[in-house]
Order: structure tokens, then sequence, then C-alpha cells
């Protein structure tokens, strides 16, 4: 009886032992899989926002790349400016930016820039007075000339759609000067370049060739009379002005 006893023993060790090693078998089969050249694990690879952070479980940390191509798409948008302005980017969802950057007319560019990479892109230059806004994280905005009063009218609209009112124009840059919250939202009454055009060709048409003559008479002293006067001289003097 103690023979069999001793004998079930082995035999339910043995068991044991092949159950261990075909686990450890399979495990080992389930790593070379995921260690696949090429094959990345979700749960390590990280997630790279315009290229300049990466995040990890283990925290966010910077790449020297990405860091190299958000500053060159943020120097691309400072050059085809000619208005900039910051807002917090605090409380704003990415579903929220989205539909906002949808509505911007299509020469205006939002970006959710860091202050350090921000100070890079605009030291030493024109845009540097921007540099009075650099706190909190900020969204920037960046304006061409002709979409100042559009731009600011969507912001403007988006901001009472949503409730962001926490969110108000911190300040922003125009022709190297630092326009606080009240001046960026000036502009926005501004007329535009066509609006300006329609204006000017309205007051020739109604004063009239006439009118502007008298105008032009009355502004006596200005370089514009000045050339007028200038051309008839020149041209009574020399023999070949042809006469009426």
């Amino acid at each position: 009886f103690v023979a069999q006893c001793c004998w079930l023993i082995d035999s339910v060790k043995m068991l044991s032992a092949l159950r261990i090693f075909t686990l450890a078998l399979a495990l080992n089969a389930a790593e070379s899989f995921l260690a696949i050249p090429g094959r990345t694990d979700p749960a390590r690879s990280g997630v790279a926002m315009m290229g300049a952070r990466k995040a990890t479980p283990l925290g966010r940390t910077s790449t020297a790349e990405g860091k190299a191509v958000k500053l060159a798409a943020v120097t691309e948008k400072l050059e085809t400016a000619s208005l900039i302005f910051a807002v917090p980017q605090k409380g704003m969802t990415v579903k929220q930016l989205s539909q906002l950057r949808s509505k911007l007319p299509p020469g205006t560019s939002a970006m959710v820039v860091k202050n350090k990479l921000m100070g890079r892109a605009i030291e030493g230059g024109s845009w540097s007075a921007a540099a009075d806004a650099l706190s909190q994280e900020n969204m920037w905005f960046f304006v061409p000339e002709e979409e100042f009063r559009p731009t600011l009218e969507t912001y403007a609209a988006w901001v009472k759609e949503f409730k962001l009112e926490e969110s108000p124009i911190k300040g922003g840059v125009l022709d190297g000067g630092f326009l606080d919250a009240a001046g960026v939202k000036k502009l926005e009454k501004l007329p535009t370049k066509l609006e300006l055009y329609a204006k000017i060709a309205g007051a020739l048409q109604k004063a009239g060739a006439q009118g502007i003559a008298v105008r032009l008479k009355k502004a006596a002293g200005g370089q514009l009379v000045k050339a007028v006067k200038l051309a008839y001289t020149d041209a009574e003097k020399r023999p070949d002005a042809p006469t009426e």
C-alpha cells in the first residue's frame, strides 16, 4: 500500500512538472510573437502631437525631432501672418478646438504652442513683443491682414456657443507692437480691404472730377498737389508740349 501511495505522489509531481513546462513554452511563444521586429506594443508606444511631445506610461518626454518640426511649423505661420493673438487653452476640449478650426477663415490658423517653443520662434524678430503673453498654456492665432475681422468674429461666436468666457483674448501683436485684449478686439471693427476699396470708389464717384479738383486745391501744400503742379509746369516749359 505504501508503495502504491509513493507511486501516486510521484505521478502527480511528474504531471505538475509537465504542466509547468507546457505553460512555460506557451509563454515563451507569446513573448516571441510580441517581440516581432516592426511590431509595436500600443501600451508602450508614444503618441506625438504635432511632433512636439511623446506620451508614455512613465510620463511625457520631449523629442528633439518633434520640437524641430513644431518650431518650423510655428515659424512658417509667423512668416505669413499680419496679426497674432493668444487665448488661454485651459478648459477647451479636442472636439471644441476641432470645430473652431473648421470655422476659421481659410488663411487663419490656430495652434496650441508651448511658451518655451513660442519664445524661441519669436526671439529677436518682429514678433518679439508677444513675449508679454507667454504665461500659462495658450492657443495662438495666426491671421493674415485681410482676415482680422472674420477671425475675431468667428472666435467670439465660438466662445459664446460653448460658453467659454473663461478663455478671453490675452493679447496679440500687430506691426511689431503689443496689443492688449481691448486693442485686439478693436480690430474686429476695422473694414476689410474690399470694403475700403468700395468706400474709396464710392467717394470718388460721388465727388466727381470737379469735386476732386476743389479738394486738391484746398489741400495746397500737400505732396500730391506739388507733384501735379510740377508736372504741369514741366509740360508748359517743353517746346513740344501739346496745346489746347
